[in-house]
């Protein structure tokens, strides 16, 4: 009796084994139909590939974030950079990074939480300004804050240079 179960339960482990085995093959086969799919639908509806780009703008006064700061720099490049930004699809990023000089806090006391919050600020007025302005949703953008690390100038680390944001796209 026990050679028949035991031979009864070989039998059904084998028969689940051979359908979960075509289950997968078949889902697989499936999701590479979609893919295919979906790469010719993205081929034939992109009009336009939209290139990468960085726009860099350096100067900021001393511990400026707000949006009156924001304007003169941004000034020079929104018009290009707005019409870059409306091309791109909800599935594409910006990233926005801003960028300290090593005055402040951490000069003084070695931290960088000082400068890392400012130049965020920095970064996220950029980032809120094209949200206001142009309509570019939020969720196309990356904002972040870098501090004084990575600057522009490092022969002179107080340089206004430093004091930037970063767009970059790819």
């Amino acid at each position: 009796m026990s050679k028949r179960v035991f031979i009864i339960f070989i039998s059904v482990f084998t028969l689940f084994f051979l359908m979960s085995f075509v289950s997968c093959k078949k889902q697989a086969k499936e999701e590479e139909n979609n893919i295919v799919e979906s790469t010719q639908v993205n081929a034939t509806n992109d009009v336009e590939s939209i290139p990468s780009f960085q726009y860099d703008l350096s100067g900021f006064k001393y511990k400026s974030y707000n949006i009156k700061d924001i304007k003169p720099k941004i000034k020079q490049v929104e018009t290009e950079l707005s019409e870059k930004l409306k091309k791109l699809g909800s599935k594409d990023t910006v990233f926005i990074y801003g960028y300290a000089d090593k005055k402040g806090p951490e000069a003084k006391t070695g931290k960088k939480m000082g400068n890392l919050a400012l130049s965020r600020k920095r970064a996220q007025a950029v980032a809120d300004y094209l949200v206001e302005k142009y309509g570019i949703p939020s969720s196309l953008f990356s904002v972040d804050g870098r501090g004084s690390s990575n600057l522009k100038d490092s022969s002179n680390p107080y340089s206004g240079k430093n004091r930037r944001v970063v767009i970059s796209y790819k």
